[in-house]
């Protein structure tokens, strides 16, 4: 999916400017349709892919499903007995079906592939990865259900393909308004592919430092999730006070409030890798950076979202420089009406081949 990112952005790269937002989210679906329905879904050669029109859908707010989420969120058992849906009918039909359509053929002809589903397709029918797990599910628990299988790919998708992309999009927005940042970066992913003989691996990709903490920077000052809900399962006593938790009280934990508190990053505002050193990130309590959440509820596709992240902005600027246009905004300006952060207006840059 990536080469087929760098060779749309070569066929249009010649305009005067490129609105990157809305590329990168067509790059996203396109690597999560892949890996997770093992569908190629080409939504860079066709905008209006049902994948992207549904994805975006799933994504839109209107007042009555802000108050259903909240009651779903606040009222579980409330929401559940009355039956709230808090996913668009038309969202859930179409990737019902793509599901269905799926595993259908992949059962009836044994089809094998390395991505998400085949995994999902294992705990379906055996219950478990690992033989030993399934020879205990096998004494009485079932695996999961069509529809259970299909709601975990339906998060997959949902949460993968907007946060990487977002993530991409404030990238590149720093990095174009900060040149000197962006050749630093830049000459770090030449040489480290240089170094592997022009191969970009794995390893590669998971030891470029700089590129890292570049990633990190943007994730704290543009965390996707601005902020986390935790609930107790039992009464909790916060350490060195008397102050008890209810067991299920809902917990709002401000993340964005967070990673822009001065107290832990001095001039919050400016966009600084280099406050991920490793000395640095050590001077820190570790709970006042979280992109991802923490702890047993820690977001189950960190490594993946961090990887397709890395992958789409190696791409990029292994091939192409990044600079501002009359329409980039001095500041970003946050989209009230979406769910997760994203700017209101597109970003548009110019972009020359390199």
């Amino acid at each position: 999916v990536a080469e087929q990112f760098r060779k749309y952005m070569e066929e249009n790269c010649h305009r005067e400017e490129i609105e990157m937002k809305d590329v990168l989210a067509r790059f996203t679906t396109d690597v999560i349709g892949t890996c997770a329905f093992g569908i190629e879904c080409n939504t860079l050669k066709n905008p209006e892919s049902d994948f992207r029109k549904y994805g975006n859908k799933a994504l839109e707010q209107d007042l009555l499903l802000v108050v259903k989420f909240m009651l779903a969120l606040t009222f579980k058992n409330v929401a559940k007995a009355l039956g709230i849906r808090i996913t668009d009918h038309g969202v859930e039909k179409f990737f019902l079906q793509i599901v269905q359509e799926t595993v259908q053929y992949r059962e009836m002809n044994n089809v094998q592939r390395n991505d998400f589903m085949n995994l999902l397709l294992q705990i379906k029918n055996k219950g478990s990865l690992s033989e030993q797990d399934a020879e205990q599910m096998a004494k009485g628990e079932a695996g999961m259900t069509l529809n259970e299988l299909a709601a975990q790919v339906f998060i997959f998708f949902l949460a993968g393909f907007e946060t990487s992309s977002t993530t991409m999009n404030f990238c590149l927005y720093e990095l174009a308004t900060n040149p000197d940042i962006q050749d630093r970066l830049r000459e770090e992913i030449n040489r480290a592919i240089e170094d592997s003989d022009n191969n970009v691996t794995y390893d590669v990709v998971m030891n470029m430092q700089y590129l890292d903490q570049t990633i990190n920077e943007t994730l704290r000052k543009y965390p996707p999730v601005e902020s986390l809900t935790r609930v107790p399962l039992r009464d909790y006593t916060i350490p060195g006070t008397k102050h008890v938790i209810p067991k299920d009280t809902l917990v709002q934990i401000p993340v964005y409030a967070l990673h822009r508190d001065a107290d832990h990053y001095p001039d919050p505002d400016q966009f600084n890798p280099d406050r991920f050193l490793a000395e640095e990130v050590q001077r820190r309590h570790p709970y006042v950076f979280l992109p991802f959440g923490e702890g047993p509820r820690i977001c189950v596709g960190l490594r993946f979202g961090v990887m397709q992240t890395k992958i789409g902005l190696i791409t990029l600027l292994r091939n192409f420089r990044f600079s501002p246009t009359a329409r980039t905004p001095k500041s970003i300006i946050f989209d009230p009406t979406s769910p997760i952060l994203s700017p209101s207006t597109g970003n548009y840059l110019k972009v020359d081949k390199i």
